[in-house]
């Protein structure tokens, strides 16, 4: 019970799927082919705050990826998959193997085809101007309804249109909502991924206590 007497029922919203990464089959061959790099841009260079420069390949055409992940979720992916699923090549570039790659993959994958960051990024930039975010699917939950004391969420959506939006005039929302770039997404992505089972709940994403605010009780 919170300090205003009412009795808040969030427990089965903060077990919402938020998302789940998207497996699918990449080439046999791991031959760290790096020079057979993805068209798809993950981030603007000018923009990217990540240093360590981190190599993988997407699903769909098995090419190579090239984002920026933070020194945290570099660490991670070490300490869950080992030194030999994160190597460093002769110029000091990371490249995933195994399991590591596979995981990171599932991700961009999610985030690039899904959530259509990719094809929402029309001019291949790498950043999403505000306009660009609003062909991106999220996820909201959007207010709670209230019987006697007892006050429970509704209508959480997850993969929504974030044109959805736009019926609140909610340009702030979309903004914050959806990451400047796929580079961003993803290591926001990881972070939130906290036990690395390819799976976001809305718990991993803020507390009770921010989900009633996002709720707007």
């Amino acid at each position: 019970m919170f300090s205003n007497g009412l009795n808040y029922n969030i427990n089965s919203v903060a077990q919402n799927l938020v998302y789940s990464a998207y497996k699918l089959d990449l080439p046999t061959n791991n031959a760290e082919n790096t020079t057979n790099i993805s068209d798809i841009k993950t981030k603007d260079a000018d923009k990217s705050s990540y240093i360590n420069n981190v190599y993988f390949r997407e699903g769909l055409k098995g090419a190579y990826v090239n984002v920026g992940l933070s020194d945290e979720n570099l660490q991670r992916l070490q300490e869950v998959f080992g030194s030999q699923g994160v190597k460093k090549d002769d110029n000091g570039n990371v490249v995933l193997q195994g399991k590591a790659e596979e995981f990171v993959s599932s991700w961009f994958n999610d985030i690039a085809y899904k959530r259509g960051y990719a094809k929402a990024d029309s001019n291949n930039d790498g950043s999403l101007s505000l306009d660009e975010k609003y062909n991106t699917t999220t996820f909201f939950g959007n207010g709670a309804i209230q019987t006697g004391n007892n006050v429970s969420a509704y209508n959480f959506i997850n993969y929504a249109k974030a044109t959805a939006f736009v019926n609140a005039n909610d340009s702030a929302g979309v903004d914050s909502a959806v990451s400047n770039s796929i580079e961003e997404e993803l290591n926001k992505t990881l972070e939130n991924d906290k036990d690395m089972d390819g799976r976001i709940y809305f718990s991993d994403t803020a507390s009770p206590e921010k989900i009633l605010v996002i709720l707007k009780i």
